[in-house]
C-alpha cells in the first residue's frame, strides 16, 4: 500500500514544483513588461540618437522591472530556493562551470557576429550606444540568472526533477522573457527564440556541472550582454 502513495505523493510533489514555476514566471514576466511600459527615461538620453535612446531606455526600464519582480516575491513569499539561489552566487564554480560558461560565450559571439548582426564590426567600436547599451542591461545578467538558472532550477530540483526537467523548464521560462526580441511572423519568431532556449539550456548546465554555483553563469550571460545587446536590439 505505501508503494503507490510514494508514487502518488513524488507525482504531486513535481506537479507543484512545475506549477509554481509557471506561476511565479507569469509574476515575473507581467512585472517586467509592465515596466517596460511605464518606465521611460528616453529624454534624458539626450547623448544618443533617438532610436538608440529608446532602446536604452528599455535596457533600463527592463532591469529596474526585473530586480523589482524579484524582490516582490522574496518579500511576499520568502521562498527558500530563492533563498538558496542568492547563495549561489556567492558559491564557487567548478572548472567545468567555467569551461561551459566560456565556451557559451565564445559561440553566441561568433553566431551573433556570423549570422545575426549584419553590422556586427560596429558592436566593438567605441561609442555612446555601446557603452550605454552594454551597461545599462549588465543587471539583467544577474537578476535573471538567479531567478532562471538560480530559483527555478532549485525549486524543480526540490521537486523531484531530474536534471533534463531542470535545464528545459528553467530555459523555456527563459525564452519567455525574450519574447519581445520574436518577429511578427512565426519564421521571425522561431530562431530568436530557439536561440534564447539554447542559451539558456548552455547557462543551465553550466550552473549545475559548476557545482550548482552561479558565478560562472553570470559572468556569461553578462559578457553576452556586454558584447551583442545594443546592435542585437537595433537590428530587431
Amino acid at each position: 500500500m505505501s508503494e503507490p502513495h510514494a508514487t502518488h505523493g513524488a507525482s504531486a510533489a513535481k506537479w507543484l514544483a512545475v506549477a509554481e514555476c509557471a506561476a511565479v514566471t507569469a509574476v515575473y514576466v507581467l512585472i517586467a513588461f509592465g515596466g517596460l511600459r511605464l518606465i521611460d527615461v528616453s529624454s534624458a538620453l539626450d547623448w544618443l540618437a533617438p532610436e538608440e535612446a529608446q532602446v536604452v531606455s528599455g535596457f533600463i526600464a527592463g532591469a529596474i522591472s526585473q530586480i523589482v519582480a524579484v524582490a516582490l516575491i522574496w518579500l511576499l513569499f520568502r521562498p527558500v530556493d530563492l533563498a538558496r539561489s542568492f547563495a549561489a552566487i556567492r558559491t564557487p564554480s567548478r572548472a567545468e562551470g567555467w569551461f561551459i560558461a566560456l565556451t557559451i560565450i565564445g559561440v553566441e559571439t561568433v553566431v551573433m557576429y556570423s549570422f545575426i548582426l549584419d553590422t556586427g564590426w560596429r558592436a566593438i567600436e567605441p561609442s555612446a550606444i555601446n557603452l550605454s547599451g552594454s551597461i545599462a542591461p549588465l543587471l539583467d545578467g544577474v537578476t535573471q540568472e538567479v531567478f532562471f538558472r538560480g530559483y527555478l532550477i532549485f525549486r524543480l530540483s526540490r521537486g523531484g526533477h531530474g536534471l533534463f526537467a531542470q535545464v528545459l523548464v528553467s530555459s523555456l521560462a527563459f525564452s519567455v522573457i525574450h519574447i519581445g526580441y520574436v518577429g511578427q511572423s512565426w519564421g521571425d519568431a522561431l530562431p530568436p527564440l530557439l536561440g534564447t532556449l539554447g542559451l539558456g539550456v548552455g547557462l543551465g548546465w553550466a550552473m549545475i556541472r559548476g557545482g550548482h554555483s552561479l558565478k560562472a553563469p553570470i559572468l556569461a550571460h553578462a559578457a553576452i550582454l556586454v558584447i551583442v545587446q545594443p546592435w542585437l536590439a537595433l537590428a530587431r
